[in-house]
């Protein structure tokens, strides 16, 4: 008979109570009008943005069930009552066409400012070096571009640049968009920011940029911010008492406008206090619901949870299922709080922990609602999304092969598994829809995280155009002079929030390139693709508008060519994914590849036959724009 630790006895009562009070939809009624039609909301809604790390569409079941793929009916599902519960509210809903960028920073740099990597310049994640690395990858100046090698685990620039200060972020927008103090919204960041480097690993930026990169978030709009500038770190780095980092222990930043910053470390002993014995989940949904409650005008909530993204880390068991409990016992011999599986460890053993952890973000996520105001949460537009796909490590397929090959196009990589990403919303103009059933509730609308930034400006009013005005943008703030690539990509789907059929976007875009920061030169040469070589960028001195890819310099530029450059175009009407993969150097040639969207798994490249066919000259024309080559 197993023993068990003590166990949380509201895990599912807790979520099951609040998403049950949703359904019922008496509140969301009288804020959002009568019956099945939306009808004006009476006041500004608030806004909050859930997302998740490392979290692709395979990894929740009610995706993988609503007729996406064969799926294998033995395959244990991470439990999450809250997430299947908000897509099933009588005013939720899922989305089966969202896709993203690869990894971390380009996906949440896109989601904060509406434009894709090659014009924000950041195509790669923002890693910090590990213990021991030599003195040439300190990272002198963290406000250019610096490259700072490559990661052979996971494939990752270790750029320790950060994202533009005069970028619009959307709480930019919610703010300088919608001019006068009393319209303005308050606006709150919370968890992982990791689009700007760790100030206790680099020193202060200099010139015309803020000092402290702690500050990043309320340099640019936000009113508070509590959090961890990037990921844990496994190896011991600055923590003191030399605690290695993890979901226990991290470095984390408060800071409020009109304040410095202040550095705590939860559950270091002797270290500014702040809370002790918790998961670093739980932490993020304490500081959201604090913040959250402590104000009485519409609020934008920036909330980022850290698991399931490595390290691969247990939980405190009262936030995990039973099922999920009963196999990290068989398959560890015990459940132990905070044991640890390394990257080493068996892609069976890392897709348990995974589940684990993406247990206990979705019970924290309930615990999130449950603490708010039941009338101010049906008043709140929810959003949850996640950042890329899931760790190419902890992928599972129904047999050797598709594990393998699931695991080759997740993380880090433009297929399916790794861009196309969760995408539910709940809101209080969302037509009611009272059937459970999944089909009811599901939107085959194409949608990118870049169009969350002007959907949120549309669901409340905040003019895109005043805020740029306010900000000066596209001057750049990092390269003074010069101007940032003037165009925002984000489109408003708004119309399918208020109508689950309408149609979204007819083309999407996803990108990694390796290395981040700006380039100054300007393209030269014909568009020749299939292996052939092409002109790169003309010998140009005069800097103009920036682009991404290189680093720029007043009074000329220096190329400094991407190694890796990963493009795809999704075109709903064709029903096609047309795929870029860099192969040269420094005169980069391409590979090309072609699905059909029905081919999930991306089993057959429609270019490698015999009779390939021709690539639709508008998904041609939009890769040409849409970062280089």
């Amino acid at each position: 008979m197993k023993t068990y630790q003590a166990r949380n006895p509201y895990r599912h009562t807790l979520t099951w109570g609040l998403l049950l009070w949703l359904a019922g939809g008496a509140h969301a009624q009288a804020m959002g009008g009568p019956g099945g039609g939306g009808g004006p909301i009476q006041v500004d809604p608030n806004i909050l943005v859930i997302v998740l790390d490392d979290v692709g569409t395979d990894q929740l079941s009610f995706y993988e069930h609503s007729d996406f793929l064969d799926t294998d009916p033995d395959k244990a599902y991470a439990e999450t009552p809250t997430l299947e519960g908000l897509a099933l509210d009588s005013r939720g809903m899922f989305f089966t066409n969202f896709f993203s960028h690869p990894v971390c920073t380009p996906a949440r740099a896109s989601l904060l400012s509406g434009r894709h990597p090659f014009r924000h310049a950041l195509g790669g994640a923002i890693n910090q070096p590990d213990p021991g690395d030599p003195p040439s990858l300190v990272c002198p100046e963290p406000c250019e571009d610096q490259f700072l090698g490559f990661d052979d685990v996971t494939g990752q620039s270790m750029g320790c640049s950060k994202m533009d200060d005069n970028e619009v972020f959307v709480s930019e927008l919610l703010k300088q968009g919608r001019p006068g103090e009393p319209k303005q919204y308050r606006t709150g960041a919370f968890g992982k920011w990791h689009v700007g480097y760790r100030s206790d690993l680099a020193p202060p930026c200099t010139g015309n940029t803020p000092t402290s990169l702690d500050t990043h978030a309320v340099d640019n709009g936000f009113d508070r911010f509590y959090g961890t500038m990037g990921n844990p770190m496994p190896g011991v780095l600055s923590v003191p008492g030399s605690y290695p980092e993890d979901h226990y222990v991290w470095r984390k930043v408060k800071h409020n406008a009109g304040g410095n910053p202040v550095v705590v470390y939860p559950n270091v002993p002797g270290t500014p206090p702040d809370s002790v014995g918790i998961w670093s989940a739980v932490d993020v949904t304490t500081d959201a619901a604090q913040w959250i409650n402590g104000g009485n005008k519409p609020f934008f909530a920036y909330v980022c949870y850290n698991p399931p993204h490595n390290p691969w880390q247990l939980p405190p068991a009262g936030l995990v299922s039973d099922e999920t409990f009963d196999d990290v016992e068989d398959m560890d011999g015990s459940y132990v709080q905070g044991a640890l599986a390394g990257e080493g460890a068996p892609r069976e053993k890392l897709a348990l922990y995974t589940r684990a952890m993406l247990e206990s973000v979705d019970h924290e996520i309930g615990r999130l609602f449950s603490l708010m105001d039941p009338l101010v949460l049906a008043n709140t537009w929810v959003f949850v999304v996640a950042d890329n796909g899931t760790s190419k490590m902890a992928i599972l397929g129904e047999d050797a092969a598709q594990t393998t090959l699931r695991g080759e196009h997740g993380k880090a990589t433009v297929y399916n598994f790794g861009v196309r990403v969760p995408l539910i919303v709940r809101g209080p103009q969302v037509p009611i829809e009272s059937s459970q059933a999944l089909a009811d509730h599901r939107s085959d609308a194409l949608v990118s995280i870049v169009d969350l930034w002007q959907t949120i400006g549309d669901l409340t009013d905040a003019d895109a155009a005043t805020a740029q005005a306010a900000l000066s943008f596209p001057m750049s703030a990092a390269n003074p002079g010069l101007m940032i690539d003037p165009n925002v990509d984000s489109q408003s789907f708004i119309q399918v929030l208020l109508d689950r059929d309408e149609d979204g976007r007819d083309l999407a875009f996803s990108q990694r390139f390796v290395r981040n920061g700006w380039y100054c030169g300007q393209f030269d040469g014909p568009s020749t693709m299939n292996g052939t070589q092409r002109a790169c960028y003309a010998a140009n001195n005069v800097p103009v508008t920036l682009s991404s890819f290189s680093n720029c310099g007043l009074g000329g530029h220096s190329p400094r060519w991407v190694t890796v450059n990963q493009r795809c175009i999704v075109d709903v009407v064709a029903g096609l994914r047309y795929i870029r993969r860099q192969t040269g150097g420094n005169c980069p040639t391409y590979e090309e590849e072609l699905y059909a969207l029905g081919d999930q798994e991306e089993l057959t490249d429609l270019l490698s036959g015999a009779n390939p066919p021709t690539v639709p000259q508008n998904m041609m024309d939009a890769m040409n724009a849409h970062g280089g080559w």
